[in-house]
C-alpha cells in the first residue's frame, strides 16, 4: 500500500502498450482472455496506487478506441500523448489538420490528453533518434514563439474538448533548459488561456526533452514544478518517461519533505513494457538480463518472482517461451497464442509491481538515503530535505548541485567535424 502523510497519491501509467500483446486479435475478441487480462489490471489498481495505460494519439491513433472499449473499465485512466516529440524526431510537418486529428482522437478515447507542445529544439539533421541528443540543442531563440504556439494549441485543445462535451483533461507540458526558461515558458503558455478556462487544465508535466536526464536535471525539474507561475485547479504533476526508482528519488524526497502536499503524481515509462523486447526482467533492484539459453534456476527465479503478483497459468518452460518466442512460432508449438499473450502481460506487470513496491518502500528519509547511497548520492538527497523555497534551492544548487551528475541538453549548436575543417 502506498500512502504518504502529505495527501499524495501515485499513478503508474504503462506506456509502450504495443509490447504487451493486448492489441493482438485474441486479446480484443476472446471473452475469456479479455477477462484474464482485465483481472490483472484490476489487481494492479488494488495495490494502493492507480494503474493506467498510455498510447500515442499521433503514431498509435487506432489504439485509443480499442483500449477504451476493451479495458477502459479496468484501468484508472487512459492517457493519450499528443505526439509532439515524435513529430519533431521524425521530421514530420505539424499542420492544423494533424492537431485536430490528435484532439479528436483524445476526445473520443482518452481521459487524459497531453497538450500538443511545440518543442524549442533545433537539430543538425532532418530527424533524431528518441534518446540521441548529440544532434539537437535547446534553442533559446525559439522559446517565445514555441511557448506562445503551445499555449494556443492548449487553448484550441480545451475548446475542442468543451465543444465535444467530453471529459478528457488536457495536460500542459512545460519545456525549458534552466529555471528562467521553464518559468518564462509557463508564463507565456498560460497567458494564451483565458482565466475562466484555467479550470480545464487537468495537470502539468515538465519535459526532459529540452532539458536533460541527469540527476541534476531531474532534481531541478522536480523543484521547478513548485515555482511555476500557473493558476490551475488540478494539482496533478505528470512525470514523462520516468520508470526507475533512481529517477523517482527527487519526487519521493519532495513528497516526504512536504513540498508536494496534496499533489497527485503520475508517471509513464516504457521501461517495464519493453523489458522482454530488450531481454530483461525487472526485479526492481538488480534486473535479470535474459538470454535464449538461460539456466533452469534463472528461469525458475523469474517464474517464482512473477508468481508473487499473479497466478501463472502454465509451467516454467511455456511461460518463458510465451515471452521470448515469436508469437507465430509459439502458436505452432502450443496450438494457440493465448498463453503467450498472458505470459507477456504477467512478465511486464510483475516488473511494474516490483518497481512500485520499491517506490512504496522508499518512504522515509533513511530509506531514501540507502537507495541514494548505492549511487554515491546520499548527501545530495539528504540535503534536499532543507529545500522548500526558491532561496533554499538556489543555495542548494550553488553548494550541492555542482556535485550532481548532469546530462543536460546543449544550449548552443554543437560543432560538427566539417565545421572544424571549414
Amino acid at each position: 500500500m502506498i500512502e504518504t502523510a502529505n495527501g499524495n497519491r501515485y499513478e503508474y501509467v504503462l506506456s509502450g502498450v504495443s509490447f504487451t500483446r493486448i492489441l493482438f486479435q485474441e486479446a480484443l475478441t476472446d471473452p475469456e482472455l479479455i477477462q484474464d487480462i482485465a483481472d490483472m489490471f484490476d489487481r494492479m489498481n488494488g495495490k494502493g496506487y492507480d494503474f493506467s495505460l498510455l498510447y500515442n494519439a499521433f503514431s498509435e491513433a487506432r489504439f485509443g478506441k480499442l483500449l477504451k472499449g476493451t479495458y477502459g473499465n479496468h484501468i484508472k485512466n487512459l492517457y493519450a500523448d499528443s505526439g509532439g516529440l515524435q513529430a519533431i524526431t521524425l521530421g514530420a510537418k505539424i499542420t492544423p489538420e494533424m492537431k485536430r486529428k490528435v484532439y479528436l482522437n483524445q476526445s473520443e478515447s482518452a481521459s487524459v490528453g497531453m497538450s500538443f507542445d511545440e518543442i524549442p529544439l533545433s537539430m543538425s539533421g532532418d530527424r533524431s533518434k528518441r534518446l540521441d541528443t548529440s544532434g539537437r540543442w535547446f534553442d533559446f531563440n525559439k522559446v517565445d514563439a514555441c511557448a506562445k504556439q503551445s499555449g494556443l494549441n492548449l487553448l484550441e485543445q480545451i475548446e475542442f474538448f468543451n465543444n465535444a462535451k467530453c471529459s478528457t483533461r488536457p495536460v500542459l507540458i512545460c519545456h525549458g533548459n534552466d529555471y528562467d526558461s521553464f518559468m518564462k515558458w509557463a508564463d507565456l503558455v498560460i497567458k494564451e488561456i483565458p482565466k475562466d478556462l484555467h479550470q480545464y487544465i487537468g495537470g502539468v508535466a515538465l519535459s526532459s526533452g529540452a532539458h536533460g536526464r541527469g540527476t541534476l536535471e531531474d532534481i531541478s525539474r522536480a523543484f521547478y514544478y513548485t515555482q511555476l507561475p500557473l493558476d490551475v485547479t488540478h494539482k496533478h504533476l505528470h512525470l514523462l518517461g520516468v520508470g526507475s526508482l533512481s529517477r523517482m528519488l527527487p519526487t519521493i524526497t519532495f513528497v516526504n519533505n512536504g513540498l508536494y502536499k496534496d499533489t497527485h503524481i503520475s508517471f509513464d515509462s516504457t521501461t517495464h513494457s519493453s523489458s522482454p523486447h530488450y531481454g530483461r526482467y525487472c526485479t526492481g533492484s538488480t534486473d535479470i538480463n535474459i538470454t535464449r539459453h538461460l539456466e533452469p534456476g534463472v528461469i525458475k527465479s523469474i517464474y517464482d518472482d512473477a508468481s508473487k503478483w499473479f497466478d501463472i497459468h502454465c509451467g516454467h518452460k511455456e511461460f518463458f517461451d510465451g515471452v521470448n518466442m515469436a508469437s507465430k512460432k509459439f502458436e505452432a508449438k502450443y496450438g494457440k497464442r493465448h498463453s503467450a499473450i498472458k505470459s507477456m502481460v504477467i512478465w511486464i506487470l510483475s516488473g511494474a509491481s516490483n518497481f512500485m513496491e520499491n517506490v512504496a518502500n522508499t518512504n522515509t528519509r533513511a530509506k531514501i538515503a540507502v537507495v541514494a547511497g548505492n549511487r554515491k548520492e546520499e548527501a545530495i538527497f539528504n540535503s534536499l530535505y532543507d529545500v522548500h523555497t526558491l532561496d533554499d534551492f538556489n543555495h542548494w544548487n550553488t553548494h550541492v548541485g555542482k556535485h550532481c551528475s548532469s546530462d543536460r541538453i546543449n544550449s548552443s549548436r554543437p560543432n560538427t567535424l566539417s565545421e572544424f575543417f571549414a
